[in-house]
């Protein structure tokens, strides 16, 4: 109970930060983009001849804070948690993804809230599967936009991702292409 009490609190937090930025924000110019997107993607993993696919709906896909710059390059960490309970007398598996992204503006932007852009990252893919544990190297790519929306703006995304495999404890590589929705707010 205590364990349910506290991801809750987390992600209540988690998902009042781009409120909270949005009340500090002042006349001044923002120096930070707060967000969380959901995600739809198609899957396939591959491992050693052997490949599946997948269809995947994830929410909230990650929580994003972006360094914004008055240049066309922007830093963007972002951090997904993914929980899975055990079905059918199997093994309840968590995920914790931390990944390093770089947007790149594309042609004039208006605003900060109002422009499109190229992503590319890198990242990590930590999972606890029952006792077992393994990590996967990840890379991603993307193009988006963003569209004004009050004082924050929507993000529409389209990527591009793919996990490597990991010999030594069985993981499959993991190719992903899909979209994501999201909405962001500045400080």
């Amino acid at each position: 109970m205590l364990k349910q009490f506290g991801r809750a609190a987390l992600v209540a937090a988690f998902t009042a930060m781009p409120a909270v930025a949005a009340a500090q924000h002042g006349a001044m110019a923002p120096k930070h983009e707060f967000g969380v997107d959901l995600a739809a993607f198609w899957a396939s993993q591959s491992f050693g001849g052997v490949s599946a696919s997948n269809f995947n709906i994830t929410t909230p896909v990650d929580v994003r804070v972006g360094f914004v710059s008055s240049g066309a390059m922007q830093f963007e960490p972002r951090l997904s948690f993914t929980f899975a309970t055990a079905q059918s007398g199997g093994q309840s598996s968590h995920a914790i993804a931390p990944d390093l992204n770089v947007l790149f503006g594309l042609g004039k932007a208006k605003a900060h809230n109002d422009n499109k852009y190229f992503t590319a990252g890198v990242g990590a893919n930590l999972v606890g599967l029952g006792g077992v544990s393994y990590t996967q190297l990840t890379v991603n790519g993307g193009i988006g936009m963003r569209s004004p929306y009050e004082s924050g703006a929507f993000r529409l995304e389209a990527f591009v991702a793919y996990a490597t495999k990991n010999t030594s404890k069985g993981v499959p590589s993991t190719l992903a292409i899909g979209a994501r929705i999201g909405l962001s707010l500045w400080h």
